[in-house]
């Protein structure tokens, strides 16, 4: 095990602090590897679609998987954390109460209970995989790095050469326009 409450029944708030702590690390590296791999095309028309069909989700779509899916990514990765540690099962009841209840806001569509980063989920579907720990900070997969990466100006370090590219790039935009107007052809031919 990774770490263990010991030889009597007396719970010691240090070894419960560290065995939540693996618990919580361990749900991260699981739910974030395993729910990738969902999303590769063959897995996720397969298995993982199900889930998302919700584009905003609810706290009953958590639960809303397929069965290889839910047992799998879900369960499993919930049950990892005091498998490994060997924790009291008073530890263990307590982390699979607060593994539900997390997951369970993180559907609700509250802010102020974390949903904002897997609402995003499931409206891009490319983005923010992990729980919210370190994974998607790790791999760059929070929706942040997503839109960084999409943001044309992001790797500019000086701010007033990137407000004047904006600047130049919006003008450029502008005037198209202006021609397109002055030429009378649709927008939508040159995509603008």
């Amino acid at each position: 095990p990774l770490a263990t409450t010991g030889t009597d029944d007396v719970l010691h708030p240090s070894t419960c602090l560290l065995n939540y702590i693996i618990h919580t690390l361990i749900i991260d590296v699981w739910f974030y590897s395993t729910h990738c791999a969902l999303h590769w095309p063959v897995f996720y028309s397969l298995i993982h679609k199900k889930h998302h069909l919700f584009k905003a989700p609810n706290a009953v779509a958590c639960m809303y998987a397929n069965p290889v899916e839910f047992c799998i990514g879900n369960v499993l990765g919930v049950i990892l954390g005091p498998a490994l540690t060997n924790c009291s099962p008073v530890e263990c009841a307590f982390w699979m109460c607060f593994s539900l209840a997390s997951t369970s806001a993180s559907h609700s569509g509250y802010r102020f209970m974390g949903a904002t980063d897997h609402d995003l989920h499931h409206e891009h579907l490319y983005c923010n995989y992990g729980v919210g720990i370190f994974m998607d900070k790790l791999f760059q997969t929070g929706v942040n790095a997503m839109l960084s990466s999409l943001d044309p100006y992001s790797a500019y370090e000086n701010v007033k050469e990137a407000e004047d590219l904006a600047l130049r790039t919006m003008q450029m935009g502008v005037d198209i326009k202006k021609n397109l107007e002055l030429w009378q052809l649709p927008s939508e031919l040159l995509g603008v």
